[in-house]
């Protein structure tokens, strides 16, 4: 049961993580719609005034400086650029989160037991002993804890130890 819990703080964490990443990407795109908004605003400004209405038809009379359209197509070179370099750091942001997340439950379920014996170390030992303190307490009932001479653990422990480190 407490594994489980540690699994949904682990998920709960990305789940934090990968909201304020959303968040960022909000921002981005409001970044986007306001950059939108007052580039056709100043269209608009350049446009309207060139404007004539001929009978039914309208005509544009347009004279822009090279200059202004220049910095204008650059403007919008930049903005792009800048948009797509964050866009790419935050999906390699939300991959590392991700990644990192998984890595570290990984490590801690392998961390129950010795990876040479494949027996349960201490630390899972004391998870289990835990579990079952709390289970009898839950369900009223007694525990009785039991210990077992580890000597003849240690000699089989030893005795792999030595076989798959000795020089060949």
């Amino acid at each position: 049961m407490e594994s489980r819990g540690k699994s949904e703080s682990v998920i709960a964490k990305v789940s934090r993580q990968l909201s304020a990443l959303e968040k960022r990407d909000w921002e981005l795109w409001f970044i986007v719609a306001v950059t939108g908004l007052v580039a056709s605003a100043g269209l608009v400004a350049i446009l309207f005034p060139a404007a004539i209405l001929h009978g039914e038809n309208l005509q544009f009379n347009l004279v822009v400086p090279r200059e202004l359209l220049v910095a204008f197509a650059a403007l919008l070179v930049l903005f792009n650029t800048y948009m797509i370099t964050r866009r790419m750091d935050l999906r390699r942001i939300r991959e590392q989160v991700i990644s990192a997340s998984i890595q570290n439950e990984l490590i801690r379920l392998q961390s129950f037991t010795d990876p040479l014996t494949e027996v349960y170390n201490r630390r899972s030992l004391d998870d289990m002993a835990a579990k079952y303190m709390s289970r009898a307490q839950r369900l009223k009932k007694p525990l009785t804890p039991t210990s077992s001479a580890s000597c003849w653990k240690r000699a089989i422990i030893n005795t792999a130890r030595q076989a798959f480190t000795a020089p060949r």
